[in-house]
């Protein structure tokens, strides 16, 4: 995504997310700092005086760390514009539109930020929980690596097309969503002028809606056993035969739902299978309660994933 937002990121040249260490780079962590903030100051405002209390409440080094990132964003959209990127990437479309379609300066720092975050840490997001997911459940490990190392006789088999055919893999991932949504909280929509009648009452214009995932795919009116992780439940399992389907939408719905939908399942499955056919893998003892340590700030704020990791036994 480093690259196709900014042209970035090709032969190594000031890449955003490939990192040595475990840290992220300076402009993700900062993004992340912003959401965290923007979190908390959306909930202060709902509260009487909460202007009041955010200007008390946020300190300097918060202040500090968002004036960093507007820099920071500045400076990459900056780098990008007075430079050629030698294949087309976001940048281009969005500096191409004219008229009333035309990006200012500020909404392009807006999406910015945003092509980064959503193109890149909601996937992570994902596969960090569904390693977690497989490496608590052993037999859904053992059942989706089977899956894997039987579908393919080597790893230059495995690419975009071929995981299509691994079903199996492709319940465990919808099983991960909605146990672990990378967007946990609700994501918004307002009423539109004239006001809206939604499920049988009517909602005031400009007023804000929307369900927390976490919350409706963890609630027994939708799903059978909705704690549990139990990937056959897609796969048409009986006991899940009342369960309706359609309430799980990660990726939000309607016109404004996500559209890297498709490329995200095609990553994930990809990255997924090559893992899964290449290593054996276990959890380390101190990241046992992982998933009940993350902390949700619009997206997940996620302690570090300690695994073991060590190339199969191919016979």
């Amino acid at each position: 995504m480093g690259h196709r937002k900014h042209g970035q990121g090709e032969n190594g040249k000031d890449p955003i997310y490939w990192r040595t260490n475990s840290d992220y780079h300076p402009w993700v962590s900062l993004v992340f700092d912003r959401i965290r903030g923007s979190s908390i100051n959306t909930a202060l405002r709902r509260l009487p005086f909460g202007d009041r209390l955010i200007q008390l409440l946020i300190s300097k080094e918060a202040r500090k760390r968002f004036y960093a990132h507007f820099q920071l964003t500045q400076e990459k959209v900056n780098k990008r514009l007075a430079e050629s990127s030698p294949r087309p990437d976001f940048m281009d479309v969005m500096t191409k539109k004219s008229g009333d379609m035309q990006f200012s300066f500020a909404e392009l720092l807006d999406n910015a930020s945003l092509l980064i975050l959503a193109g890149s840490e909601t996937t992570a997001t994902t596969l960090c929980g569904v390693t977690f997911l497989l490496l608590t459940h052993q037999a859904v490990l053992a059942k989706a690596t089977d899956e894997v190392r039987s579908s393919f006789s080597t790893k230059i088999e495995i690419d975009l097309l071929s995981v299509q055919k691994l079903d199996y893999m492709l319940a465990v991932l919808q099983e991960t969503l909605r146990m672990y949504p990378p967007v946990p909280t609700a994501i918004p929509r307002k009423a539109q002028s004239g006001g809206d009648l939604i499920c049988g009452k009517y909602v005031p214009e400009n007023t804000l809606l929307g369900i927390w995932q976490w919350s409706m795919y963890h609630s027994a009116k939708n799903f059978t056993l909705p704690d549990s992780f139990i990937p056959e439940r897609w796969l048409g399992d009986a006991r899940f035969s009342s369960d309706p389907e359609g309430v799980l939408q990660p990726f939000s719905f309607g016109p404004r739902n996500c559209i890297g939908k498709n490329l995200a399942y095609a990553e994930m499955r990809l990255i997924l299978a090559k893992i899964l056919w290449n290593f054996d893998i276990s959890l380390q003892p101190d990241s046992a309660y992982w998933l009940q340590e993350n902390r949700a700030y619009s997206l997940w704020q996620k302690p570090n994933l300690n695994i073991y990791i060590k190339p199969r036994t191919i016979e």
